[in-house]
């Protein structure tokens, strides 16, 4: 199978590394700015430390006509500012990623979003993950913007078709 890889970066600016880190490992606030997100529910980890933790989360959205669902494990390390995520369970034949937080030089925020996705269905993949990334990226185009509003200087995509 040949997963597609999706990348976006967005540089932010009048916020702190952490305040865009709080916003955007709060999966749960994702479909107050996504139309194509049904239902999103985080479960809360059984600990929970200053450096980090494991959670849950289901998701459930909207994907040509259907919906998709999938349980992912987040790996939220807060020392890092990274939220390192893996498909479980689901619709998917395979989901995996990071989001990402760093000051930048100049004293920016960039947030980078970082992931591979497999629709699972082997005969269609050339087709169907191309498209399942840009619907991806247009999600998280739709986060981006409902979470940083004016405070996005600008945002880059990109995308490739891989063997792995």
């Amino acid at each position: 199978m040949s997963p597609s890889i999706i990348s976006v970066i967005a540089t932010l600016s009048g916020i702190t590394p952490d305040d865009v880190f709080d916003r955007v490992s709060d999966f749960a606030s994702f479909g107050d700015h996504v139309p194509m997100v049904d239902r999103i529910t985080v479960t809360d980890p059984e600990s929970r430390d200053a450096a980090g933790y494991v959670r849950s989360s289901s998701w459930s959205t909207h994907f040509r006509g259907g919906l998709l669902q999938w349980v992912e494990t987040d790996t939220v390390d807060v020392a890092g500012r990274t939220v390192t995520f893996e498909q479980s369970s689901g619709d998917l034949g395979s989901f995996d990623g990071r989001w990402a937080v760093r000051e930048t030089a100049d004293g920016g925020v960039e947030m980078a979003f970082d992931a591979a996705v497999d629709i699972g269905i082997p005969s269609m993949a050339d087709m169907l993950n191309p498209v399942a990334a840009q619907e991806l990226a247009t999600g998280v185009h739709q986060i981006v913007d409902g979470l940083f509003g004016s405070g996005v200087v600008s945002v880059e995509t990109g995308s490739r078709l891989t063997q792995r």
